[in-house]
This record gives C-alpha cells, sequence and structure tokens, in this order.
C-alpha cells in the first residue's frame, strides 16, 4: 500500500473513532444534564492536536518524516478511544452517585418497593462494573469490551436511571419522607440486596 493511501485509511479510522467518542460524550453529557466529560473533551483536543501536528508534516517525501506522520495518527485514534472509555467510566460512576443519592433520600419504604427498577438497575451497574474492571486486567480486549459496555449497557442503564428518578419523584408525590442527613448511604456495587 502506498503511503498515501496508508495515510487515507488511518485518518478514515480516525474518522470512526472520533466519531464514535464524540457520539458517547454526547450521550453521557445528556444523561449529565448538559455537564460534559472533561476527561473525553481533553482527550479529544490531544487527538486534534496530534492531527495537526501529522497534517503539518504533509506532504512526507522521507521514511523517517512517513513514520512520524503514521505515530501521530495511531496516537490521535487512540486519544478518540480513551475519550470514549472516559466516557463510559463517566456515565457508570453518575449512575452509581445517583442511585446511592436516591436511595439514601429517602427513609425506608417497604424494602424501596417504591422503585420498580431498581434490581434491574443494580444489576446492571454490577454487571458494567464488572466489565470495567475486565478491560484493567485484559487490556487487549479493552475495545471489544467498551464497544459491548455502549452497544448493550449504556442506553439501558440510563433508561433505567430515567425511571428510577421517575420513581423518586413519584414516591415524593405520594408522600414519600426524606430520611434525615445522618443516613448512611446504601452500598450498590457489589451487586448486593438492598432492596
Amino acid at each position: 500500500m502506498s503511503f498515501e493511501a496508508e495515510v487515507q485509511s488511518r485518518l478514515a479510522q480516525l474518522s470512526a473513532a472520533w466519531n464514535a467518542a464524540e457520539e458517547a460524550a454526547k450521550c453521557v453529557e445528556h444523561l449529565l444534564d448538559g455537564y460534559v466529560v472533561f476527561p473525553s473533551i481533553k482527550e479529544l483536543r490531544y487527538a486534534g492536536r496530534q492531527l495537526v501536528d501529522a497534517l503539518a508534516l504533509l506532504p512526507a517525501t522521507d521514511e523517517a518524516t512517513q513514520e512520524k506522520v503514521r505515530e501521530k495518527l495511531i496516537d490521535a485514534r487512540l486519544c478518540c478511544v480513551r475519550a470514549r472509555h472516559d466516557a463510559v467510566d463517566a456515565a457508570t460512576l453518575y449512575v452509581t452517585m445517583r442511585l446511592n443519592e436516591i436511595l439514601s433520600t429517602f427513609d425506608s419504604l417497604a424494602g424501596y418497593s417504591w422503585v420498580p427498577d431498581l434490581k434491574a438497575l443494580k444489576a446492571k451497574l454490577f454487571e458494567v462494573r464488572k466489565l470495567i474492571a475486565q478491560t484493567r486486567k485484559d487490556r487487549n480486549c479493552r475495545e471489544d469490551i467498551y464497544a459491548q459496555i455502549i452497544e448493550l449497557d449504556l442506553n439501558a442503564m440510563m433508561d433505567v436511571l430515567q425511571r428510577l428518578e421517575q420513581s423518586e419523584i413519584d414516591a415524593l408525590s405520594n408522600g414519600a419522607t426524606r430520611a434525615k442527613a445522618t443516613s448512611t448511604p446504601p452500598v450498590v456495587s457489589s451487586g448486593g440486596s438492598k432492596e
């Protein structure tokens, strides 16, 4: 493959990775009511810097310069991959914190029966956090695992969280009382049963 064709191929890969990262960051931004995921944005900024540096080296006529272009384009794509991962990590952390906040907000109400999707959300969170932990152990499968989380779990987790937040509103409307500020938040990270 010629160097020009290789650059075009790497630019196409970079574009796809950028779009995937931006989509994940926007999805999480929506979940966070407009707050941005700064680690993702910084990674995208780094990707942009690497791309600009690569393009500044063109046309690369010698092997050493061509290798620098390759390295910059590979780096830029990896920054986009990390941006996508950062967005998933932020969403998972937010959902965990929000669940703890909702559950610690109320006095015990018949074992949280007012929360119809509590089991589903806790199970989904436990599964996602397990997958994220797996990416730390098996770096060769990291991209595939994060793709699975985004494809299968992230939207489902967000949907359940929205229903949970609606349940919180409904519970307050139906006379639920808020717990005292000294209450201990329930633990949801272990996947244990606090129904």
